[in-house]
């Protein structure tokens, strides 16, 4: 008994402890760097209305014939490539990803996780998304409000 409350005070220390606001000071400048291959997408979706919530979900996960055999490469010098060519810039600062394509030069930032040979590259859009509800076969007149959108393009070194 006396084991179970030693460990029910520190597991809370323990958990509190690897939440450590060093965790915010991650710098992925260089591990970002080389070749990532597409894994997949998750979408973490909430909406007003449980049928439009799964729509959206299923939707946003689904790969693309783009998404199949993608390979995203970092380089060194901050150029952005897409299965070799290259396609923008990029500037890492802490977990923010900037990237400006040359196609449309507006920077788009998202925030990114690396851990060990995995990549997430993450985006709240959820105020983009609520303009486009048409692109879920949903009518922008139904009422439908999406209040949580997550969206994350999951990606393995190479």
């Amino acid at each position: 008994m006396k084991k179970l409350i030693f460990l029910s005070i520190l597991f809370p220390l323990v958990v509190f402890a690897s939440c450590n606001k060093d965790d915010d000071k991650d710098d992925y400048a260089s591990t970002i760097v080389g070749n990532w291959e597409f894994l997949g997408k998750i979408a973490t979706v909430e909406t007003n209305d449980a049928s439009a919530t799964e729509k959206i979900r299923k939707k946003l996960e689904e790969p693309t014939s783009s998404d199949i055999g993608e390979v995203m490469t970092f380089t060194a010098d901050n150029k952005v490539k897409r299965n070799g060519i290259e396609v923008g810039t990029y500037v890492v600062n802490g977990k923010q990803l900037t990237v400006t394509e040359y196609s449309s030069l507006i920077p788009n930032t998202v925030e990114i996780y690396v851990m060990d040979s995995r990549l997430s590259i993450i985006q709240d859009l959820a105020e983009y998304y609520q303009r486009e509800l048409p692109y879920f076969g949903i009518n922008n007149n139904s009422g439908v409000v999406i209040n949580k959108l997550i969206f994350s393009k999951e990606y393995t070194r190479k």
